[in-house]
């Protein structure tokens, strides 16, 4: 790495001697300590009142099934039965209760009996209606438009702030900086010899204040450090900039097997009609075992039917494949084994994220860390008040001193490559920087 760019990493990394925490003295190298944790400190400041929000939205969503089933439990509710009425006569109905002119897009059906049938509609007007229909009786229970229900706005807020592209930019760079205060978080935790148990693995009640409230910062962050990364990093899965490059990735490796989709066309024989929707679901059916079935139906007279059996909270149970609408050939299989090592990471990203993968025990875990994640801003903040000088705002200053090692300057390279919106955002700082000391230095000249 250059010298130049290595002098201005220093520069920006760089803490006042004066203000490194009272035990760090003692550590083998307390100049690089207070690199850190100036540089904790900042990636805090920044990025705590956006992960605030998202956490907080993060663990309102994690039970949204349940919470969503409970309070639109006339939509989303049936008593199971052992008669079924045709999913034609469901999807008949369901389309009599949609708009003149709304196209049928999608059916759902879920593993568990207590949910009914769920249609996706395409409007005119280009909205996505949700009707849902007890397949036990075939009555309509009521409908919603994608984008309007409390927890749409949830995750409006979750991803984007509601505010546009704007807000997803916002999220994205919060997300990465969190992982960066995850990691310096941890270096700055590490006991570097110390054996005592207060301070370390169990948080003090009494003493100083700062020590106190440094360890309920420290300690638990300590803790939820590993699941809070592995939360935050499977939620750039969904962002613009990692998302889409790990999208492009998936495109150039040739490893979404839903690049299949072009030659999975429907035969069309003359004379020949699409078999209908019971017929679809039975050869679904006999192809694999799962019971929760999504089914993307076709949109033109040589589209196929998109099959994607299985839970996403429970990739393994994943198969994928296309059906001739008219002949029932089975095309694209693909199951857990035969996805591509990639398109599996990606899979697997969801129920990471959403605390899903291993049921409730990882629910629960998901959102003690999201609440944790919110938490740590107040620690933090109570941190920095206590230790504050007085009359002072008590923000860690540069200094010249200190030389970054050559594998702290790589990991920093790697973050940056890894997320680039923390990558754009370093080299932003490091222009701005520089452009900063070139201002004053004329400045002081003139």
């Amino acid at each position: 790495m250059s010298s130049p760019l290595q002098q201005a990493v220093n520069e920006i990394t760089d803490v006042n001697n004066t203000a490194g925490d009272e035990e760090s003295t003692s550590s083998p190298s307390p100049r690089l300590y207070r690199v850190i944790w100036r540089w904790h400190f900042y990636a805090g400041l920044f990025a705590w009142p956006v992960l605030v929000i998202v956490a907080l939205t993060g663990a309102l969503y994690v039970f949204r099934p349940e919470l969503e089933q409970r309070f639109n439990a006339a939509m989303m509710t049936v008593e199971p039965q052992t008669q079924r009425v045709s999913c034609e006569t469901q999807l008949a109905n369901a389309k009599a209760t949609a708009p003149a002119e709304a196209r049928a897009t999608a059916m759902l059906l879920r593993a568990d009996p207590t949910w009914p049938t769920q249609f996706a509609f395409s409007t005119k007007d280009g909205n996505n209606l949700n009707i849902f229909v007890n397949q036990h009786t075939g009555v309509v229970q009521g409908s919603y438009v994608y984008g309007n229900s409390f927890f749409d706005l949830v995750m409006t807020i979750h991803r984007r702030l509601a505010g546009g592209v704007t807000g997803r930019i916002a999220v994205e760079l919060a997300t990465s900086w969190g992982i960066i205060l995850a990691i310096t978080g941890l270096y700055l935790w590490w006991p570097r010899g110390r054996d005592n148990v207060l301070g370390v693995w169990l948080p003090r009640f009494r003493g100083k204040n700062y020590l106190v409230w440094r360890d309920w910062h420290a300690v638990p962050g300590f803790y939820a450090a590993v699941f809070a990364i592995l939360l935050m990093f499977t939620g750039l899965f969904y962002t613009m900039g990692f998302g889409r490059g790990y999208q492009r990735m998936l495109d150039v490796t040739n490893s979404n097997p839903t690049s299949f989709a072009e030659t999975a066309k429907s035969v069309r024989q003359p004379g020949a009609v699409p078999l209908p929707l019971d017929e679809i679901i039975a050869i679904a059916g006999r192809t694999q075992t799962e019971k929760e079935l999504y089914i993307d139906l076709p949109n033109n007279a040589e589209a196929s039917v998109y099959v994607y059996a299985g839970s996403s909270d429970r990739p393994h149970t994943l198969t994928q494949f296309y059906i001739d609408q008219y002949s029932g050939s089975v095309m694209g299989l693909a199951g857990w084994a035969q996805l591509p090592l990639l398109y599996k990471i990606q899979l697997l990203a969801y129920p990471i994220h959403a605390g899903t993968i291993l049921g409730w025990p990882t629910r629960v875990l998901a959102l003690l860390t999201c609440l944790l994640l919110a938490a740590m801003g107040v620690t933090g903040l109570a941190m920095w008040w206590v230790r504050r000088p007085k009359g002072k705002a008590g923000f860690p200053q540069k200094s010249k001193e200190v030389q970054l090692s050559k594998w702290l300057i790589l990991l920093i390279g790697l973050l940056g490559v890894l997320m680039p919106a923390a990558g754009i955002s370093m080299i932003v700082i490091l222009v701005g920087d520089w452009m900063g000391r070139l201002f004053r230095q004329r400045f002081q000249a003139g």
